[in-house]
């Protein structure tokens, strides 16, 4: 996607259009959702280690990644 993103800019000074920002978005949701299994794999036997809310965090995130992946389908 980024590839053929400079295609549909406005003007050339102005790199702009939702290609970059939807791969942007996805980059940041993918890390996140990295960082945050890591954190569950290596706290989850933890006396403190707050299992509702991990998942329902975890839960959102693969929530947002599928909207995304159908964005990315449509663009």
């Amino acid at each position: 996607l980024l590839s053929v993103a400079h295609l549909f800019d406005l003007d050339a000074e102005t790199p702009a259009n939702g290609y970059r920002s939807l791969v942007h978005t996805a980059r940041c949701c993918l890390a996140h959702l990295l960082h945050k299994s890591r954190y569950v794999a290596s706290n989850r036997r933890s006396i403190f280690f707050r299992t509702s809310h991990n998942l329902a965090e975890l839960e959102a995130y693969l929530a947002a990644l599928t909207q995304l992946r159908a964005l990315a389908y449509y663009a």
